[in-house]
């Protein structure tokens, strides 16, 4: 009981705003109507088929990526904005990041590269995934171990509050990957053995992103604003 009141107390005084409520509130209303339409594809009118894309949480320029695409942003405005204010040259860094974190998605940059990897790989792909899978796995290899090594230099280097951001910021971004990555990885695999299965990873996997992104997002809002105890 008491450990539930103390992470409730942490969540609180770390995480929670209105700004956050609205986030996740958005996140959820997204997730359910990609979810109502995926149950009922079969019930619904091919005159609302233009409905069903702008809600899908896959489909590039639907309304949940471009709602996505703008935390991101947010993300990094909001870090560029701090860096001034509280002159740490860390937060530099981590706008960029979010902000590439922002191309990646828009631009499909993971897909992109990992597929011109795949096409080097001569590796019969196991576990029922392909080539392409590789491809980006390594590629978020190549991105991720330079990110988390400039995350272990701003940790050491940086002390008291300031090293409770970066150390929170990080794990965040471990989560996003969480998600991003070994979620996809699950996505692609089963997609083949199970229409239903690929719906649910997929659900998981992009909601999951759009989740974590909030959460980031409320955090570095409650920096900003001077807000965490």
């Amino acid at each position: 009981m008491n450990y539930s009141i103390k992470t409730s107390q942490i969540f609180k005084n770390q995480f929670y705003t209105p700004l956050f409520i609205l986030l996740i509130i958005t996140d959820i209303i997204f997730i359910a109507a990609h979810t109502f339409y995926y149950i009922n594809a079969d019930n619904i009118a091919y005159k609302y088929s233009s409905y069903r894309s702008l809600l899908h949480l896959e489909i590039d320029g639907s309304y949940p990526e471009f709602f996505q695409y703008m935390k991101f942003f947010w993300c990094g405005l909001i870090c560029f904005f701090y860096s001034v204010k509280a002159r740490q040259i860390g937060f530099v860094f981590l706008g960029a990041l979010f902000w590439y974190l922002l191309l990646d998605d828009s631009q499909e940059f993971h897909e992109s590269v990992g597929g011109d990897i795949s096409r080097m790989l001569t590796f019969e792909p196991l576990f029922g995934l392909r080539l392409q899978d590789y491809g980006e796995l390594i590629y978020a290899a190549l991105v991720g171990i330079p990110v988390f090594a400039v995350f272990a230099v701003l940790i050491v280097a940086t002390q008291g509050k300031i090293r409770h951001q970066f150390v929170t910021i990080a794990v965040l971004i471990l989560m996003l990957g969480v998600f991003g990555v070994f979620v996809d990885m699950f996505h692609s695999a089963i997609g083949s053995i199970s229409q239903n299965l690929r719906f649910m990873f997929g659900a998981i996997e992009d909601g999951g992103e759009m989740m974590v992104t909030s959460l980031i997002l409320s955090y570095l809002y409650r920096i900003h604003a001077g807000l965490l105890r």
